[in-house]
């Protein structure tokens, strides 16, 4: 196979999987862990971080995935909201609005996937 055609295979993606696991594994640490002490006192900046996370798990699982591509989003989204109860009764706190964060990056996630692919086969 060559480089161009490497390049621009993206479904399937080993590296993808394995990029995605440790980005799932952070995620969930950071959600489940108590909270940290914040840094920087920045209105609305732990949505922002919501989103990019989400985008981030949603652009590594649909390039990890050679079919089904669309199960990612779907158990990403499914996980936010979940994450977001259990949260609630394991003393964190429990927003809506990092709820819709999470959809938003699934979202974002999945049009600029679908932007990258359909780059990816004018390109070829």
């Amino acid at each position: 196979m060559g480089f161009k055609n490497r390049i621009f295979n993206i479904n399937g993606s080993k590296l993808a999987r394995y990029l995605g696991i440790l980005v799932l594994a952070a995620v969930c640490y950071l959600s489940f862990s108590p909270s940290l002490v914040k840094v920087v006192d920045v209105p609305y900046i732990d949505k922002a971080e919501h989103t990019l996370a989400y985008l981030v798990l949603t652009l590594l699982g649909c390039a990890g995935l050679s079919r089904r591509v669309w199960i990612a989003p779907l158990l990403l989204f499914v996980f936010g909201v979940v994450a977001e109860f259990v949260q609630e009764s394991i003393g964190r706190e429990f927003s809506w609005g990092d709820m819709a964060a999470n959809g938003a990056g699934v979202l974002l996630g999945v049009v600029i996937y679908a932007l990258i692919c359909r780059w990816a086969v004018a390109y070829r």
